[in-house]
């Protein structure tokens, strides 16, 4: 696999060599929105998937917050990454928003570690949300991998640039047993609940959405020098 160099944390990185997820492929996958700031493609349903965080201290994981729906061409589209380092009702309100913004269907939220209180923190923010709790069953790689197919398969576009989870998905080695960042656990889960379940659309989802902040293609060379 050919290597691309990358500024990461201060210094030049690698592209890692057993990720699932090159440069190239995603890059050759991507999708720009419209001039008016809207999404580019009609999708059929939207959902928000969470992987919080197990405490809100200063040195905690952030928790993975990832807007993704899936297109009457039945490919997958990754709309926006809200992941950061949140309180509960912090990180509550983030998806709260991006499910109101995009007219969302459902929000799922992975309940390994914060059980039935994530869905007692979203409903305390908006006790009208469709949620569903999804529970791992499986090791991360095992999970991470269909995904990982639909890429390869063409399947896959991200909407502008989503620089930290491209640069989460380009560098984690992919091993089993190995924890995985919490963007990519939350694309994971918002595509396998779109792609791999078959899951009710339940008709929130609309073809175009209010405006967003356009995104724009940067040069490389602007990107090294701003992040």
């Amino acid at each position: 696999m050919r290597k691309r160099k990358r500024f990461r944390f201060g210094e030049f990185a690698d592209e890692t060599e057993g990720a699932l997820w090159t440069d190239d492929l995603i890059n050759g996958l991507r999708v720009l929105r419209s001039d008016d700031g809207t999404l580019p493609v009609s999708l059929k349903r939207i959902v928000i998937a969470i992987d919080p965080a197990v405490t809100s201290k200063d040195t905690s994981d952030e928790t993975g917050i990832i807007a993704a729906g899936i297109g009457f061409d039945g490919h997958l589209y990754v709309i926006e990454d809200k992941t950061d380092c949140y309180k509960p009702t912090e990180w509550a309100k983030q998806a709260i928003a991006l499910y109101q913004h995009y007219r969302a269907d459902r929000i799922i939220g992975e309940v390994n570690n914060g059980g039935d209180l994530i869905e007692t923190i979203l409903r305390g923010v908006d006790n009208k949300i469709s949620y569903r709790s999804v529970h791992a069953t499986r090791d991360k790689l095992t999970r991470a991998e269909p995904i990982a197919a639909l890429y390869e398969q063409g399947k896959a576009h991200h909407i502008g640039q989503l620089l930290e989870l491209e640069l989460e998905m380009t560098s984690w080695e992919a091993k089993k047993a190995e924890r995985s960042p919490n963007r990519i656990d939350a694309l994971v889960w918002a595509a396998t609940e779109l792609c791999l379940t078959g899951g009710i659309i339940t008709g929130r989802a609309k073809f175009h959405f209010r405006k967003n902040v356009r995104q724009k293609m940067m040069p490389r060379k602007w990107l090294l020098n701003n992040y």
